[in-house]
């Protein structure tokens, strides 16, 4: 079975999709729900202000009254050309934690049921675990470093940005991944 073929999915915005070669962010994009709203500049006096100098010379100045509103949503077309032909997609289960915001967990459970749309239209098998399981049988707890660290040790990757910042999502998407290869015993 060619290692393309399956996939290892962290859902959520801030996830990862993994096919064991590449491991990337969650393709997000980002959505205007409200344009800004710019009004003229006027000087204490009243008079109307235009650039002095530079590429905007002699033109009206304007200040922001509103400024933009804006989301991100995921970008299903950028996923749909990842896991599109797969043989298996390993997508882990959302955990329902007590405290979470109710527009938190909302968001996590719409895009969760988009991730499965998605896979279960593009890939001959889609297998569902909860972070839990699979953690357990790799012998992780719930600390993200030590996921990190698993998966920078396996693929020779690094799983951070250039300030350090951990990538979680593509890492536990690696995971997952491997987690279902040695559960089954495939070798690759």
């Amino acid at each position: 079975m060619s290692n393309k073929k399956i996939i290892g999915i962290d859902p959520g915005i801030y996830g990862g999709l993994s096919n064991g070669s590449e491991h990337i962010k969650t393709p997000l994009k980002r959505v205007i729900d409200k344009k800004p709203v710019f009004i003229l500049d006027k000087d204490k006096s009243g008079k109307k202000q235009y650039y002095k100098t530079g590429p905007k010379a002699g033109q009206l100045k304007y200040k922001v009254k509103t400024p933009e509103k804006s989301h991100f949503e995921l970008d299903m077309e950028k996923i749909i050309e990842f896991i599109k032909d797969s043989k298996i997609v390993v997508l882990e289960v959302p955990g329902l934690t007590r405290g979470n915001m109710a527009k938190a967990t909302r968001t996590t459970m719409i895009n969760f049921g988009i991730l499965k749309a998605l896979s279960e239209l593009n890939a001959e098998k889609v297998i569902y675990v909860s972070p839990q399981h699979w953690k357990k049988d790799l012998r992780l707890s719930a600390d993200k470093l030590e996921a990190i660290e698993m998966a920078e040790k396996e693929t020779d990757t690094s799983f951070r940005t250039s300030r350090g910042a951990l990538l979680d999502g593509p890492a536990e998407g690696f995971l997952l991944r491997k987690w279902y290869l040695e559960k089954w015993n495939i070798s690759i």
